[in-house]
């Protein structure tokens, strides 16, 4: 069970690397978000970066933080799979 913490952990900490370079690149700081919006987020890059695409870069850069949330709810689920509309949901409602 440790060695998959570590493993976990790990990976945990390569994303938010990577999220955070990828605000960088897009002229953003994640880190200037609240930890409701970093946590949900990462959330979704942490299963596919592809997730934090460009409306949610566009609209972040726009401030508009309603798109973000209209995004998350409505952009990534084409089959409906209730399971992954859940998930959005949580993640919506955190950021």
């Amino acid at each position: 069970a440790q060695s998959m913490r570590r493993l976990f952990d790990a990976q945990l900490n390569n994303r938010i690397g990577e999220i955070r370079q990828r605000f960088v690149n897009n002229g953003l700081n994640f880190d200037t978000l609240e930890t409701g919006q970093q946590m949900a987020l990462l959330s979704m890059y942490f299963h596919s970066p592809d997730l934090i695409g460009e409306k949610i870069i566009g609209a972040l850069k726009a401030g508009n933080y309603a798109a973000v949330v209209d995004d998350i709810l409505h952009g990534n689920n084409p089959n409906n799979y209730s399971g992954i509309e859940e998930r959005r949901t949580i993640e919506a409602a955190l950021f």
